[in-house]
């Protein structure tokens, strides 16, 4: 947004975690951090994560600054977490009454932890939250410490979850879901495999470029995508490729600042038509994001130049003279340098499959409607089929 269309009838919100501190090192700082939240000495921890992060130390990593506290660790954390699962998981804690929450990994277990911590302030049931604004009370405090860069759900107002009967993507949407307290330390991604790198940055990508060029985009929310593409388009391929302590640490941020990004103007088409593939294949979601983020953006590029020309000068120089028909090739070549897949029918999807998840896409108008351009049911097939055949198609 160009601060100078700002007029006095201008409306726009910030919403944002309360506190979050950056650095190598903070991780230390967790136990002095989560006593100031909970205002007293002694109380009782929730720590909620999976098997791989505990697998890779880092859970120990967190507990060492927890040893004066009275702690119960829950691992059994599901990927792409079903709505289930999530009731299961709270089952199997509520005893310990907890004052505190923390969440220790990826968007999986930050969206679990957020609605476990939901469910011991809310009587309603889960199935009656899934929604926009349908949380009552406020949940218990919630301490977010991510360990990928890139689902940027530490920042934002939802907890997405998988329908596995209906096969979609639902969420709980609101903004007392939001941490309290957000813990980033690149010291915990420096092992990160390359798979998940790519993927999960790939998804922060999506996170800030989609929130920046949205139909509710915002002085607010430009202001975290721009530094939050800054980070990423000059810092992922090196993270991906090097594994460095800089480029991982400038990743992790600009995961963050998406995850601020789109909880101020939101996500549209590349979600939308991510959610029905997710549903019915089990993929993670960076994946799915990866196979249709590229031809998203070819196809309506001319909704968005505009914006994208505000962005070219984060790009490698080869790609700088094309315009923004260059950042979509280099988006493509980037997710092919990261070895991610790049159409649907190497990965096993069914043709027959993708005019019914089109249309599964084209109804899910929270974020059809974010579009910053017209979307018919056809452009939504049109980009299935692009992403099924592996074929850029630039629009201008």
């Amino acid at each position: 947004m160009n601060p100078l269309e700002i007029s006095a009838s201008s409306q726009f919100f910030l919403r944002r975690t309360p506190r979050a501190i950056f650095g190598k090192g903070t991780l230390e700082k967790l136990s002095q951090e989560i006593k100031a939240l909970v205002g007293k000495e002694k109380f009782r921890v929730l720590v909620i994560s999976d098997k791989g992060i505990e697998k890779a130390g880092l859970l120990t990593k967190v507990l060492e600054n927890l040893r004066d506290l009275e702690v119960k660790v829950f691992t059994d954390v599901v990927p792409e977490p079903p709505i289930q699962s999530v009731k299961d998981a709270f089952q199997q804690v509520k005893d310990f009454s907890p004052d505190v929450v923390i969440a220790v990994g990826g968007g999986s277990t930050i969206d679990t932890s957020k609605v476990v911590a939901t469910l011991f302030t809310n009587r309603k049931p889960l199935e009656d939250m899934l929604g926009i604004d349908l949380v009552e009370n406020d949940p218990l405090p919630l301490v977010a410490i991510p360990t990928t860069a890139g689902t940027g759900a530490e920042a934002t107002t939802n907890a997405i979850l998988t329908d596995t009967e209906a096969k979609v993507k639902k969420a709980v949407v609101s903004e007392k879901i939001i941490p309290r307290l957000v813990i980033l330390d690149p010291q915990l991604i420096m092992g990160l495999p390359k798979k998940l790198v790519a993927s999960t940055g790939i998804d922060a990508i999506s996170h800030n470029l989609e929130a920046f060029t949205s139909r509710k985009a915002s002085l607010f929310s430009d202001t975290f995508a721009k530094e939050g593409l800054k980070l990423m388009m000059t810092s992922l391929a090196s993270s991906y490729r090097d594994g460095d302590e800089d480029s991982r640490a400038r990743t992790l941020l600009g995961s963050f600042l998406g995850g601020l990004a789109l909880t101020n103007s939101g996500t549209w088409l590349t979600h939308a038509l991510a959610y029905p593939l997710a549903g019915r294949y089990h993929l993670p979601h960076g994946v799915t994001i990866a196979l249709f983020l590229p031809y998203v953006f070819a196809r309506t590029l001319n909704y968005v130049k505009g914006k994208l020309q505000e962005i070219l000068d984060y790009l490698p120089e080869e790609y700088r003279d094309s315009g923004p028909s260059g950042f979509v090739r280099w988006l493509y070549n980037l997710e092919k340098e990261m070895e991610l897949p790049l159409n649907l029918k190497d990965i096993g999807v069914r043709e027959d499959e993708l005019d019914e998840m089109a249309q599964d896409a084209f109804e899910i108008k929270r974020l059809v409607d974010n579009t910053p351009g017209e979307v018919t049911l056809e452009l939504v097939k049109a980009i299935y089929r692009d992403a099924y055949e592996g074929i850029l198609i630039i629009t201008e």
